[in-house]
């Protein structure tokens, strides 16, 4: 199946099917699972706000953990950015 053709899922269903590895972005999907209130955030600008307001980016390096899935959500469906 082609980019173009993926199915268009939202950001907390992409985290819900997103593997838990052994690395930082393992940390930050793992929190962000079990999280009840984590946005259908719809860009980056607005998951930040919501981590940071929740204190759930309390590092560099679990900002850098969650910008990175940001952009790997991203990259595999780009057309949910566009979604009305």
């Amino acid at each position: 199946m082609s980019k173009s053709h993926k199915p268009l899922i939202d950001f907390r269903e992409y985290i819900q099917k997103r593997r838990i590895t052994d690395s930082r972005q393992g940390d930050f999907t793992a929190s962000a699972k079990v999280d009840p209130n984590l946005p259908d955030a719809r860009n980056w600008e607005e998951l930040e706000d919501y981590l940071y307001s929740h204190f759930i980016l309390r590092s560099e390096a679990m900002f850098s953990a969650a910008k990175l899935v940001w952009q790997q959500y991203r990259s595999q469906y780009p057309a949910y950015m566009y979604r009305n």
